[in-house]
């Protein structure tokens, strides 16, 4: 192990120019020089990791009657669109604009919708061209209820 050229010390990690000298420097000394060069035992290993693999996300698109919904909703937990705005996080004019089908929401705010109102906005996307039957279908696509809907209704 090299000695360092500034305090003398017997952990040198690599060398400095220091003074416009280049010497063995210690992990102390080292920030007295500029271009620090560590020695290869200390120089960082990196790892190779492989590429995530990146999995791909549901598509869902949104219902036709997504305004009437949101309006039947609110009206039935007996909330104004300010009092729904500020539960979901929103501006009270996004929450008009929905109601009166000027603007569709994102999925991001079509979920935050469904979750205050305990309504469904957003359905998985079918292909067209798709050969599968209808039996084949989860029950969330058919219209029929799942263990969750069951689940939320009862808690």
């Amino acid at each position: 192990m090299a000695e360092c050229g500034v305090c003398g010390a017997d952990e040198a990690i690599g060398t400095a120019e220091v003074e416009g000298a280049r010497i063995a420097v210690c992990r102390r000394c080292s920030r007295f020089g500029g271009k620090l060069e560590l020695f290869q035992a200390y120089a960082p290993q990196f790892r190779q990791f492989a590429p995530r693999q990146k999995t791909p996300k549901a598509e869902y698109e949104l219902v036709e009657d997504y305004a009437a919904r949101i309006a039947k909703a609110r009206e039935a937990k007996g909330w104004t669109r300010k009092e729904l705005a500020a539960k979901v996080a929103m501006h009270e004019n996004d929450i008009n604009s929905f109601e009166q089908n000027r603007v569709k929401p994102l999925e991001a705010q079509a979920r935050k919708l469904e979750y205050a109102l305990d309504v469904k906005l957003l359905s998985p996307k079918v292909a067209e061209d798709s050969t599968r039957p209808a039996a084949a279908l989860p029950a969330a696509a058919v219209g029929e209820p799942t263990l969750a809907d069951y689940l939320k209704k009862k808690y």
